[in-house]
Order: C-alpha cells, then structure tokens, then sequence
C-alpha cells in the first residue's frame, strides 16, 4: 500500500511568541487545528481513514502531517488532489468567517461550480457551494474557534494558516477574534437597559444600508444605531476610527441578550501630551 502526504501549517505571530505561550490555550488550539481537518477530510470517502499529526515547526509554528494509503497505486493523483482540495476548503473556512463578521452571509446563486456571498455591510466574496456548505453547517465552528481563541491583545496577535507555499493561506488578526468566539450575553453587566453611558473604544464598521455601527469595547462588538433625533451622517467622519468616545443610551430589556447602544454623540480621545 502507497501512502498520500499533505502538509497544512499554523503560525502565531506576536511577543508571547519568543517568550512562552499559554499551555492551555495552545493545546486547545492545536486540538482544534486536528480536529477540524480530520472532520472535513472524513466527508470525503476517501479520505476516511486519513491520520493526522501536528508537530511543532520552530516557536509558535506547527506542522500538520496529513496522511492517506492508497490500496491502488493509480488512484494516489485522484486521491491526493482530494486531500489538497479538503485542506482548501479548511483554510476558507476562516476567510468566511471573518467576512461574515459576527453575522449571517447571504447567498446570490450564480451558474457554474461558484456562488457568491454578502455580508451584513453588502461586500461579496466567491466561494465554492461546498465550502459555503461547510460554512453553513457550523460542523468545525468550534474547532477553528479554538484555533483562534489563543490571540490574545499584546501577546499573540496574528495568526497565518494554511497550505505552505501556495496562495491558500488565511491571517487572522487580534481584531478579527470577536467573530470567532462566540459573545457571552451575560457579560458586559455595566450595560443596563436605559442608562446613558460614555464608553471608549473602536468603530470597526459603519452600515449606511442598516444604519448600523459596529462598536469594539473590551474585546466585544456591539451593535449600534443613531439615536431617534441624529441622523447617521451625524457620525460619517468616525467610520472605522479607533480610540473613540462613545456617548449614548442602551437599550437591552432582556438581560440575556447583547445591549444595543443609541447614540447620541461621538468624539476622538486626545492622545496624552508627551
């Protein structure tokens, strides 16, 4: 019997990197990586029995060792363009989450082995449908959650993963994280419904369509909208801007859901006189 070899890669970036990273979160992560490769290759009949090992490349680099035996030596090509189209579909599957940024994507059918999706700010990405179907069916959510969870602010703030040497590699970056990890909506108890807060952080997203603006406060993204008497061009000149003041009224009468803010007023923080 032959044997078919494919390798995958992670790579974190970040100071913690040249120091130590934290054991636990690494070891989830590289769980994550395993398992979320082992369940999408084991879609394909082929590829059942495939073994997986990670190994560590040099600091905070990790080598993935896919391995598949062929009984017959002819169907190795067959077989091995499989394998490189399922760890493919694997690293799309951080592209399209970090597209879809917290939210749903939405299909436009189109003709041909491609579709194309939306998300909630109207941009378009082309995936395969059996991509999307992956997507769609959150089967390695956890997996590549756990991938990302080890980005942690000043210490580990980027990852890369993919195929080495190919363009089928996907960076995730610190501020990417939130659409990951999915939000806890009990935290954040500072946040009551009706009370007017000042709070500081970053505008990450600025929907005119919705009316929407994305708000990064403390490693979460919160949803807000202009108050009933401003208008959304009340605050255009803070699209995507970091080190915010955000002035506003919350709205959340379910304790168990995620605040919603109106916000009345928005102003830069001044850096601090040297």
């Amino acid at each position: 019997m032959e044997s078919i070899y494919s390798k995958y890669f992670l790579q974190y970036e970040g100071p913690a990197v040249e120091q130590e990273m934290e054991a636990g979160k690494l070891g989830n992560a590289l769980i994550g990586l395993k398992d979320g490769i082992t369940k999408i290759c084991k879609t394909e009949k082929d590829l059942e029995k495939i073994e997986i090992n990670v190994r560590v490349d040099r600091k905070g680099s990790f080598i993935v060792d896919c391995v598949v035996g062929v009984a017959i030596a002819a169907a190795g090509t067959l077989i091995a363009d499989k394998l490189n189209e399922k760890l493919k579909s694997f690293t799309n599957q951080f592209r399209i989450k970090k597209f879809a940024r917290g939210g749903e994507v939405k299909v436009i059918p189109k003709f041909g082995n491609r579709i194309e999706l939306t998300n909630k700010d109207n941009e378009i990405i082309s995936v395969s449908p059996e991509d999307y179907e992956i997507h769609n069916s959150k089967i390695i959510d956890k997996d590549i959650s756990k991938v990302v969870e080890a980005l942690e602010e000043e210490k580990i703030t980027k990852l890369h993963t993919g195929i080495p040497d190919t363009e089928y590699i996907e960076n995730v970056g610190i501020r990417d994280k939130r659409y990951f990890i999915p939000q806890e909506t009990e935290e954040l108890p500072e946040l009551e419904d009706q009370k007017e807060v000042v709070l500081e952080g970053e505008i990450v997203s600025f929907g005119k369509r919705q009316k929407r603006i994305g708000f990064f406060y403390k490693d979460r993204l919160i949803n807000c909208h202009p108050a009933p008497d401003r208008n959304l061009l009340d605050f255009i000149e803070f699209a995507k801007s970091p080190n915010i003041k955000l002035y506003g009224k919350v709205y959340r009468p379910d304790k168990a859901k995620f605040p919603v803010i109106y916000i009345e007023k928005i102003d830069y923080i001044q850096p601090p006189l040297v």
